[in-house]
């Protein structure tokens, strides 16, 4: 695939229109670059070979990524040029795949958050079978919670070794033989999940619709 670089004027407008589409997606994006990848032709028959995105402090659905690496599947589109700078319709779904990463500090506030809280409460049921769930550490790349009430959790092994199994993250603890699978849009398949120097990090494939 080559990297386009001048389209007869489209690629900035296309490139800017993508820029606040996927902004428009998104809670907040901080530090945002696109590569946009194909041929001139196809570009202008409304089809891009390949987007690269690559970005920071990635605010999507409530979920903080620290940083995001994404290549996209082919992209069929057309450009409304009514709007500001003009406007991406896509005219089919398509596919994204790449890297995602989590900060444990993000986890802990996620987990804490109105729209995620319920996820925390799951989690201390089918980890602790216990009505909350204490504040978590990434040491050793293993997950470590500390229990609501410690004096009740002292004598429980609390670290946990994550993977990817079935298309979501598996939250593991051989010595007690627990294996929780974590709930997943069904629109997202994670291929792999480890923890690595603080934080936690997917490769993931999804499907992005209009």
């Amino acid at each position: 695939m080559n990297t386009l670089k001048n389209s007869y004027g489209l690629l900035p407008l296309l490139s800017k229109a993508l820029n606040l589409w996927i902004r428009s997606k998104c809670d907040k994006v901080g530090e945002l670059n696109l590569q946009l990848e194909g041929s001139t032709l196809r570009l202008l028959k409304g089809n891009l070979s390949a987007v690269r995105i690559i970005a920071r402090e990635v605010i999507f659905e409530g979920i903080l990524f620290e940083k995001v690496d994404l290549i996209s599947g082919s992209i069929h589109f057309s450009l409304d040029f009514k709007k500001y700078l003009g406007s991406v319709i896509l005219k089919k779904p398509f596919v994204v795949d790449g890297n995602a990463v989590i900060a444990a500090d993000d986890l802990n506030n996620l987990l804490n958050s109105s729209s995620w809280s319920w996820l925390g409460l799951w989690m201390a049921e089918q980890l602790f079978q216990a009505p909350k769930l204490g504040e978590l550490t990434i040491r050793n790349d293993l997950l470590e919670f500390e229990g609501p009430q410690p004096c009740l959790l002292e004598s429980i092994d609390r670290r946990f070794s994550i993977s990817a199994v079935g298309g979501t993250i598996s939250i593991n603890n051989k010595g007690r033989n627990i294996s929780v699978l974590l709930p997943m849009d069904e629109g997202i398949y994670i291929k792999r999940a480890f923890l690595s120097e603080g934080n936690l990090c997917l490769n993931a494939t999804a499907k992005i619709t209009a």
